[in-house]
């Protein structure tokens, strides 16, 4: 773990629930293209409002390019006529929806883990690095759901193979990073002379 320099772009991902966990990552993209998860936030059975007053509290003074939530947050209430989405806005978090397909996010997540050899580390310089990292301490249920992530069963013995998905079980951290990843968020590269 290390100061996120001020001058990196900063972005949080948000995948809700109500019996479920609230998840809120926030990651920030170094110049040469690392994003890194540096907080989180992950609770259960808790209001917009709770949820919105401590993603507001953890992110302190920080200017956020954007902030990415689970699409299924915009139905609108039959008698309210509003929608979660509303609801984190007028809490002051106003959010943009993810994207959810699943397996492109957990390909292009897969991508930013894979070790480039041409890549250097961030911050060691050796060559031969990712360009995902997490903060182990501040993004423990992030590092835990993905020692927990696996693929549904295939049944052996079918002539069609069943449709290929991960167990939707331990996922919330995952999803919010997800969220984040399929957003495709861009460093601010300086412009060369």
């Amino acid at each position: 773990e290390f100061a996120i320099p001020p001058e990196w772009p900063r972005f949080r991902g948000i995948d809700h629930g109500i019996y479920h966990p609230t998840c809120c990552l926030w990651a920030a993209m170094s110049p040469g293209g690392d994003l890194v998860f540096y907080d989180s936030y992950y609770q259960r059975n808790k209001l917009i409002s709770d949820n919105c007053g401590e993603i507001l509290k953890r992110s302190g003074n920080d200017t956020y390019e954007w902030t990415v939530i689970d699409p299924n947050v915009d139905r609108r209430d039959a008698t309210t006529g509003t929608s979660y989405l509303d609801e984190y806005t007028r809490c002051g978090v106003p959010c943009i929806k993810g994207q959810n397909a699943i397996l492109d996010g957990i390909s292009r997540v897969k991508e930013l883990m894979r070790i480039d050899p041409d890549h250097p580390h961030l911050l060691t310089g050796r060559m031969g690095a990712p360009r995902y990292y997490v903060f182990l301490s501040r993004c423990p249920e992030l590092v835990w759901e993905t020692q927990q992530y696996k693929w549904r069963d295939q049944k052996p013995g079918r002539e069609t193979r069943d449709k290929e998905e991960p167990v939707d079980r331990h996922n919330h951290a995952i999803d919010a990073s997800r969220y984040i990843v399929a957003q495709n968020p861009h460093s601010r590269q300086p412009l060369s002379e």
